[in-house]
């Protein structure tokens, strides 16, 4: 029955653009919605359909709202990972993310059979409540699985980890407070549920996590595993990239006096993550260094991790 037609033998576009949207809810929920509606404002089109219509646009949208370095930070998830996706057989993300950041779409999307893809234009208009409504639903409950997890980590160290892993859990716990209190404050309702929930996805990962260290103490091993992920978290993605995306749409719903208030406490936030991702560093350093010195692969006391 095949013709041998290769119009039948293209992928189905909106099966393509639902794949992209999926990888992007996988690796960074709440930001599609978001980076849509810039992406919308600027090309008329969806963020998924610029992202396989021209790559380097959607890359060159990214650093537009994100700068430069972190822009190709959150490139990584929203653009390399969900490309690489689409392909038949395995590509290397990091290749896909430099041919972008060249403006070489010809190339990238000749690697995904994708060469000729037409986006059409899109009339819908995002609401912006909702919008903003998603992503901050998203940061609240990132922050909360957070701080519980540090809290957890907290109560199986002891010493100098404990505390620090106490600090952490503390201010990400003020952090989802300050989200939810600009919700009130703008009346948009925040829920966990409209957060989006992908298989193996950063949100289904965050809460697998927290219901297992509510049942038991990490082995130093595990202990370690569970670092690197956390680092990986706040280095990649995480309330702080929200913070930045949102700013400009808070603009369009906030009056000026609010904004540059709302601007300076977010901005702290900002500086405040990254500050975690340094003492998580060190904390990692620690505990490597100590494991090495002592000669010793772990002891348990107490149920506690042994960090003294």
């Amino acid at each position: 029955m095949n013709s041998g037609n290769s119009a039948s033998n293209r992928p189905d576009k909106y099966e393509l653009v639902e794949t992209i949207q999926r990888e992007i809810r996988r690796h960074a929920p709440g930001l599609s919605a978001v980076l849509n509606l810039h992406s919308k404002r600027k090309y008329g089109i969806s963020f998924a359909n610029l992202l396989l219509m021209s790559p380097s646009k959607a890359y060159r949208l990214l650093t537009e709202l994100y700068g430069n370095e972190r822009g190709r930070l959150v490139a990584e998830l929203v653009i390399s990972k969900p490309l690489a996706a689409l392909a038949k057989s395995r590509i290397d993300p990091n290749q896909l993310l430099k041919l972008a950041e060249k403006g070489k779409d010809a190339e990238i999307l000749r690697m995904l059979g994708l060469f000729g893809f037409e986006a059409e234009a899109e009339k819908t208009t995002a609401d912006m409540s909702a919008v903003i409504s998603e992503a901050l639903s998203c940061a609240i409950l990132i922050e909360e699985l957070t701080s519980n997890i540090y809290k957890r980590l907290a109560d199986c160290a002891g010493g100098v980890t404990s505390i620090a892993f106490t600090y952490i859990a503390s201010e990400s716990s003020t952090h989802a407070d300050i989200f939810g209190f600009i919700a009130k404050d703008l009346g948009i309702d925040v829920d966990e549920n409209k957060c989006p929930v992908e298989p193996g996805g950063l949100m289904e990962q965050l809460k697998k996590m927290n219901r297992k260290l509510s049942e038991e103490c990490p082995r130093r091993t595990e202990l370690f595993n569970i670092l690197r992920f956390l680092a990986s978290l706040e280095e990649h993605v995480g309330e702080e990239d929200y913070t930045r995306i949102l700013i400009p749409a808070l603009r369009t719903v906030m009056s000026k006096k609010d904004i540059d208030v709302y601007e300076t406490i977010l901005e702290s936030i900002i500086r405040d993550e990254e500050n975690h991702a340094t003492i998580l560093q060190r904390v990692y350093e620690r505990l490597s260094s100590l494991s090495q010195s002592t000669g010793h692969s772990e002891r348990q006391t107490s149920n506690r991790v042994d960090t003294t």
